[in-house]
Order: C-alpha cells, then sequence, then structure tokens
C-alpha cells in the first residue's frame, strides 16, 4: 500500500514540475527586453526601456531576433524613433499599439508579416514607412489612425499588396482598398471594388478623397473621425449612396477623376490636376474651373509652395516695394522669401505678375527639396541636359534645378528641346508637383 502511495505523489510531481520548468525557461531577459526562444530565435514579448530612440538589437541571448511579438512595445509613449533588425520577419498583433510619440519606424527590409492593429493609433508616425516585397499580410487596422503618415509605400515588386494613385494602398486578390493616407487619390482603372474598415480612421486633414465607380462595398466605419472629408462620387453610384447614408459630404463629378467642369477625362493632366486639389496645393481660380492653360504667375508659384508647406504661420516681411501686407499673396511671398525658396526678381522687387517660366520652377522645386532636407542635385548639370538642342538658353543660376528635375522625371523635354524660358501653364504645374511630391514624401 505504501509502496503505491508512493508511486502515485511520484507521478504528480512529475506531471506538474515539468510545466513549470518549461515557463521559467521561456521566460527570460536581457537589458531592456523580456523574450522567449522559440525554433532557435529570438521573439521579443516586452519592453521595459526609458523609450527614445530604439534600436532593437540583433540578438539576445545569442540567438537572432526574428519577431516582435503581440503587444511587445503596445502604450510604451515614450518611444519616438524605432530601427529593427535586417532579419526580423514578424510584427505581431498590437506590437506597437499606442505608441502615439513614435514618429519614425524603420522596418526590416526581409518582414513578411505585419499582425493585426501592429501600429494602430501611432498618431504622431510620420514621414514615410516602406513595406518590403516579402510582405505577405498587413493585418487588421494595421496603420489605422496614423494619421500623421505622409505616405505608406509598398516595394513595386510585391504581389500582393501595392500602392494604387497615390497614398493608398491595395489588396491585389480581392481588391480591397485597406489604407489611405493624407491626400489618397483613388486609382480609377477598376482595381479597386471595396474600401476596408478603418481605411480612413481619424485621417483629421483628408478633405477630398474621390471614389471610383468600381467601389461597390465600403465598410460603415470606413471614415470614422474623418469630419473635415468630402467624397468625390460619380452621379448615381454606390459611392454616393454610401456618402448620403452616412451623411459624408459630397461633389460629383462628370467622369472619371474629372472633378472640374475644364478638365476632361481623357486629358493628359487629369490626375495630376485632382492630386493637387486633393492636397490642396492648387485649387480652382474659382468653384471647379482649373484654368488648365493660364499661365502660373510668381505670386501664384509662391502661393503653391506655401500650400505645399501645409501653409505655416508667417509673419509679413516688408522686403518687396511691389508685396504690401495687404495683398492676398503677401504672406506666402514672406514665407517663401524667408525660407530661401523664392526670391525676387531683384533685390526690391518681387514682381508678382509675370509668369513664371520652366527654369524658375526647376529652380524652386529644387530650393524646396534642400529645404525639406531632400538632396536632388545633379552630378554633372550640363552632361545631364547636353542631349536638348536649346541647352544654351538655360541660364547659369537654373542649371542644377533644371538638370535635377530631368534627372528624377519631373520635367521632360520635347523633341530633344527644354523650353526653359517658356512660361509655365496650370496644367504642367499641376503635373510636376503630382511627380515631384511623391519623391520628397517617400525620402523622408
Amino acid at each position: 500500500m505504501k509502496r503505491t502511495i508512493l508511486l502515485i505523489l511520484a507521478f504528480v510531481f512529475v506531471f506538474t514540475f515539468v510545466p513549470t520548468f518549461a515557463f521559467s525557461v521561456s521566460a527570460l531577459e536581457e537589458g531592456d527586453y523580456t523574450y522567449e526562444i522559440v525554433d532557435g530565435t529570438a521573439t521579443i514579448t516586452g519592453y521595459h526601456g526609458v523609450g527614445g530612440d530604439v534600436k532593437i538589437p540583433d540578438t539576445l541571448g545569442g540567438v537572432a531576433v526574428t519577431a516582435i511579438g503581440d503587444g511587445a512595445f503596445k502604450g510604451c509613449t515614450s518611444l519616438i524613433s524605432l530601427e529593427m533588425p535586417s532579419r526580423v520577419l514578424t510584427i505581431g498583433n498590437e506590437a506597437f499599439m499606442d505608441c502615439i510619440h513614435l514618429t519614425t519606424a524603420n522596418l526590416s527590409g526581409e518582414l513578411t508579416f505585419i499582425g493585426d492593429f501592429a501600429f494602430y493609433n501611432c498618431s504622431s508616425l510620420s514621414g514615410s514607412v516602406f513595406v518590403s516585397r516579402y510582405v505577405t499580410n498587413i493585418g487588421k487596422d494595421a496603420f489605422a489612425g496614423c494619421k500623421s503618415l505622409q505616405c505608406l509605400e509598398v516595394s513595386a515588386s510585391n504581389p500582393k499588396y501595392g500602392v494604387r494613385s497615390y497614398n493608398a494602398i491595395v489588396e491585389f486578390e480581392t481588391k480591397t482598398l485597406i489604407w489611405g493616407g493624407k491626400g489618397a487619390v483613388l486609382s480609377e482603372d477598376d482595381i479597386i471594388t471595396k474600401i476596408a474598415s478603418h481605411a480612413f480612421y481619424d485621417m483629421t486633414e483628408l478633405t477630398l478623397v474621390n471614389i471610383p465607380a468600381s467601389v461597390t462595398e465600403i465598410e460603415a466605419d470606413a471614415f470614422l473621425d474623418s469630419a473635415a472629408v468630402t467624397m468625390i462620387v460619380v452621379p448615381d453610384s454606390y459611392g454616393m449612396q454610401y456618402a448620403i447614408e452616412h451623411e459624408i459630404p459630397y461633389t460629383t463629378y462628370k467622369q472619371g477623376a474629372d472633378y472640374y467642369y475644364d478638365v476632361g477625362s481623357s486629358t493628359w493632366y487629369e490626375d495630376a490636376a485632382l492630386y493637387c486639389y486633393a492636397n490642396q496645393f492648387m485649387t480652382g481660380i474659382e468653384d471647379r474651373i482649373f484654368a488648365p492653360e493660364a499661365t502660373v504667375t510668381r505670386a501664384q508659384l509662391a502661393e503653391i509652395l506655401y500650400n505645399m508647406e501645409g501653409m505655416p504661420e508667417t509673419q509679413y516681411a516688408a522686403q518687396f516695394q511691389d508685396v504690401s501686407k495687404e495683398q492676398w499673396f503677401a504672406i506666402p511671398v514672406s514665407w517663401t522669401y524667408q525660407a530661401g525658396i523664392f526670391v525676387g526678381k531683384s533685390e526690391n522687387c518681387f514682381d508678382p505678375d509675370t509668369p513664371t517660366t520652366r527654369e524658375e520652377i526647376a529652380t524652386v522645386l529644387l530650393r524646396y527639396a534642400e529645404y525639406k532636407g531632400v538632396d536632388l542635385n545633379s552630378l554633372n548639370p550640363w552632361w545631364s541636359l547636353q542631349w536638348f538642342k536649346d541647352v544654351g538658353q538655360v541660364d547659369a543660376w537654373a542649371l542644377p534645378g533644371m538638370a535635377a528635375m530631368y534627372e528624377h522625371g519631373v520635367i521632360v523635354g520635347k523633341d530633344y528641346l527644354l523650353a526653359p524660358l517658356d512660361a509655365t501653364r496650370r496644367c504642367e504645374v499641376a503635373t510636376m508637383l503630382h511627380r515631384f511630391m511623391p519623391i520628397i514624401l517617400n525620402a523622408q
């Protein structure tokens, strides 16, 4: 009898001891991190550091870090920037959720999985985030509430996800738009049929978004807390019905992306005109009139640059005799001058009503890039432009700008001509900005 009791006690001891021992081995800690080892690699399960600029270590416990576990950094409000090792393959559910002061995140180039709510409500995340070609899963609401994010870029070779038109990510197989950012312009090529839950959640600066006729389903909370948005919809379309049912302001367009009465659906500058309107870089000269053939004056270009920067608070500076405080362009001119982007025709004269030339616009765009900390300079401007018949007409001060904009595809020649002294039309300026601004956003 005693022997039987001893055997039973021994069995109970072994049965209860093994799981306890296994748990203690898996609960590991090193530096600011808790982690577990799974299949010979480390998964971070928690962080208790001071935050700030965090570079996740390549190894923990002598093995490679390949995963950020569920909720590992959740609610870490002291986290400012994040850099992860190249071998991280997985970001778990809610991994960085509510990291409200996180401003930059450099994701792993080998990343394959982004979990549900991974960066949910990271409201300070700005600049751009790059999603590699290996990513096969972007979870539900992974970037919802990232209202400061300028651009979510997906590798062009990613077979499952991609950016369509501007700042809008689509899952190809389901034709579902899963995330849209500030100034999003949706593709009109029938690639989008559904807009997912929280796709535009808390986009407080989103003022305008076009809904293609191909869209036949929009989740009820797709535009939750984006109170400033107005939809551009096709008459009698599903998008129009949705806007009415959800009491979202809307306006209609005649065909496709043709928001303006004088911008036809087959014009080469159609997408550019809508892009500039959506981002409020350029609006019509009057209600729904774009005036594509009108020239852009120096005062108008100053206003466009000022709009591109988000109309920063600026004090009027009496720098030019022909720019008085009461004129509509006074503040834009003051800002562009103070920022070193746009100077006068002479020391005391801005010449606001003179049309801008192609070489002037190329020059101020290069200066704007420099102001944003983006180096677009050509290594050899003259060599870059030597193939154009009229390169000799380019003023020496404009050579760097013309070469930079040509090399980056912002300005293209026609019949081997640069036409540097030609006055620029509104349709041309819109097209330049449509090419230029994504370069700036993606480089930051």
